[in-house]
């Protein structure tokens, strides 16, 4: 069995094998995320980030894609490693409502797996599912809407309370 030094340890040498690959084009945007990012502030909407992943791997993924400045482009970050309970407990997003003092309904949470779907349900927050090669076996019942890419919702508008 591991140590929690040894365990600390692979996960910092996992973290800097991420981050090269990362850093060299190993991972880009799924499609339509550009184009999401982009009109949700034109729109008036807060864009906001809850994940399992540490805050390091979030900067090393979104750094590359986005720019230096990506964290100026989201309203709230919460990473796992800043929360008691990672997912499927719903306490990344509850703290990303706190930060914004937004109510569940008000948000909409674009997932991929059946884990951040429960999570974000959890706390109440309507869920679009974009699936992924990762997780196309995930149960994903009780989701708002399944799409296969982005690019399909990049005008879509959800309407509340009869608005859109």
């Amino acid at each position: 069995m591991l140590s929690d030094a040894e365990i600390a340890e692979l996960h910092l040498i996992k973290t800097t094998i991420y981050a090269d690959l990362i850093a060299n084009g190993g991972c880009p945007l799924r499609p339509g995320i550009e184009a999401l990012l982009t009109a949700a502030p034109r729109r008036g909407q807060h864009l906001a980030i809850a994940t399992t992943t540490s805050r390091g791997n979030i900067d090393a993924l979104l750094g590359p894609a986005l720019g230096k400045d990506w964290s100026s482009r989201f309203a709230a970050i919460v990473a796992g490693d800043e929360v008691s309970k990672k997912k499927p407990a719903p306490d990344v997003y509850l703290e990303v409502l706190s930060r914004l003092k937004l109510f569940a309904p008000e948000c909409l949470a674009i997932e991929d797996s059946g884990i951040g779907l429960a999570a974000a349900s959890g706390a109440g927050i309507p869920v679009l599912i974009s699936r992924s090669a990762y997780f196309r076996d995930d149960n994903f019942s009780g989701a708002l809407l399944f799409v296969d890419d982005l690019t399909e919702v990049t005008g879509f508008a959800i309407v509340k309370n009869g608005a859109a």
